[in-house]
């Protein structure tokens, strides 16, 4: 997700910061699994994105994944943030403390740590996100737009493009995985399906 991210800010963003915290409360229950694949009920660290626009030095909370704790705005300010969710700020070791660290911080330890089924949930989320960015240009080459000039849009022409892309999308997901080669766990993406799938 993080190439799609920086795609989608271009030079919007000025700044985008990692940010790793532990939760102060949840609206929901989460179970978090161990890389040893035990359930593990404590408190675990949840990396999220801080963004500071460039022209409006507005600085926001970019927390794609909060749904799973109840929280299903995936935007809001980052001192909102602050104030409603976060019990401590964790420091991450200094090699890791970048844009993409969290993500570099799991690959590069799984071989330890990690039990084959976590690595493979991990793996997955990877083949999606570079599936998702391959479906997000290829829409684009089709509509002729590309994605940040939907920014600049009315709020009514926003909303329906939106809508157009992830149905775009999530077309296309779904015709990835369906023709992936028998016996693989690996989706494998025919370039044709891109292209052809138009909304």
């Amino acid at each position: 997700m993080y190439g799609l991210v920086k795609y989608i800010l271009g030079d919007i963003a000025a700044e985008i910061l990692e940010i790793t915290v532990g939760h102060e409360t949840a609206e929901q229950e989460t179970y978090a699994i161990a890389p040893d694949d035990k359930s593990d009920m404590r408190k675990f660290d949840h990396c999220l994105w801080r963004i500071e626009l460039r022209y409006s030095e507005e600085i926001h909370a970019f927390d794609i994944t909060g749904a799973q704790y109840g929280y299903f705005t995936p935007i809001t300010t980052f001192s909102k943030y602050c104030q409603q969710r976060v019990a401590r700020f964790i420091a991450l070791q200094v090699e890791y403390n970048y844009f993409g660290g969290c993500k570099d911080r799991v690959l590069t330890s799984q071989d330890k740590n990690m039990t084959p089924n976590f690595q493979s949930i991990m793996k997955l989320n990877q083949q999606f996100a570079e599936l998702l960015m391959k479906g997000v240009r290829a829409w684009e080459i089709i509509e002729r737009t590309l994605l940040q000039l939907l920014l600049n849009a009315s709020e009514k022409d926003f909303e329906r493009r939106l809508k157009e892309l992830v149905a775009y999308v999530t077309r296309a997901l779904r015709s990835a995985l369906i023709r992936q080669e028998p016996n693989t766990r690996s989706p494998k993406l025919n370039e044709k399906v891109w292209i052809g799938l138009k909304i």
